[in-house]
């Protein structure tokens, strides 16, 4: 999915739906965590 600037924008957009339209499950600490470190990933490859 990070194959080009167009699809990366795409997946980050993905990952705040999720963040925001998952939640009251028993799952919900793993998702968001999971989204998060996924986030920090893509900030860290965009700066270099």
């Amino acid at each position: 999915m990070l194959e080009s600037k167009h699809s990366e924008q795409k997946g980050v957009q993905l990952l705040k739906e999720c963040k925001e339209n998952f939640s009251g499950y028993d799952f919900e600490n793993r998702l968001q965590m999971r989204i998060h470190s996924t986030e920090l990933r893509l900030k860290e490859k965009n700066r270099t």
